[in-house]
């Protein structure tokens, strides 16, 4: 099964366990029907495993603004990448606009080259400013990933485009 870290499917595990003979001792050999089990339940785990997080804050951690391009990444991690080589380019282009790069491409498993695909995100932003709430667009399907981070008085009022304190995302 090449691919890897793209997701797989359950057929792409094989076929289903038939049982070849009746089992001589439950203790020690797993009939077909576990087998099914184990397949089905490695193959949801391809499905909903995230492929990617990372963790940023701006660089001066006084309370000062952020310079344009200030970023400071405090953790990531990639399911392509087990050996923690790669790590992602997160940019600042003004107060509250983000892009996060990743490769369009990386080598799977078998040394061929295979798509980056993300199908989704969910997302983590701590405000800067007390009493606020954070919202957060993100385009995850985008090469690169682009944040739009918005914080809005907790009693209404209007958003305005603001940098986090903490930022983090998981892309599945």
């Amino acid at each position: 099964m090449s691919g890897f870290p793209n997701r797989f499917s359950r057929s792409a595990l094989g076929p289903e366990p038939e049982e070849g003979r009746a089992l001589r001792s439950a203790k020690r050999e797993l009939g077909a029907s576990v087998g099914s089990l184990m397949l089905h339940a490695v193959g949801a785990v391809g499905v909903m495993m995230p492929m990617a997080y990372l963790s940023f804050t701006k660089t001066d951690q006084s309370g000062g603004a952020y310079a344009v391009g200030a970023v400071a990444l405090r953790a990531s991690g990639e399911a392509w990448d087990l050996d923690g080589l790669f790590v992602p380019t997160v940019t600042r282009s003004a107060a509250g606009l983000y892009t996060v790069t990743y490769p369009s491409t990386v080598t799977d498993k078998d040394g061929l080259t295979s798509s980056i695909v993300f199908r989704g995100c969910t997302w983590s932003a701590l405000s800067a400013t007390a009493a606020t709430r954070v919202d957060v667009a993100v385009d995850w399907a985008a090469s690169p990933i682009t944040l739009r981070i918005t914080d809005r008085a907790e009693g209404g009022g209007a958003a305005a485009l603001a940098d986090p304190a903490l930022f983090t995302l998981v892309l599945w």
